[in-house]
């Protein structure tokens, strides 16, 4: 899933990460990596649902509020 500039990351109810568990806060990650495409830093971030169902997100760096870039730094290679 692209998360773009605008997007409500703590509503993700489309993709099972409601307000009532904090939207993207309230997912684990199993990772998160940053890639570079050019100039831009693009946040990788993958959270396995189930056996079954695993989740990417890419979130361009710097498009959101420093407590959602400040989230992602801390899960970077972990």
């Amino acid at each position: 899933m692209l998360l773009e500039k605008g997007d409500n990351i703590r509503n993700l109810s489309i993709v099972g990460l409601g307000p009532a568990v904090g939207g993207l806060f309230g997912c684990h990650p199993e990772y998160v990596e940053v890639v570079h495409l050019g100039q831009t830093a693009v946040y990788k971030m993958v959270s396995v649902y189930s056996n079954d169902a695993v989740m990417y997100f890419l979130l361009a760096a710097g498009d959101f509020d420093r407590e959602v870039e400040d989230w992602l730094v801390q899960h970077v290679g972990r």
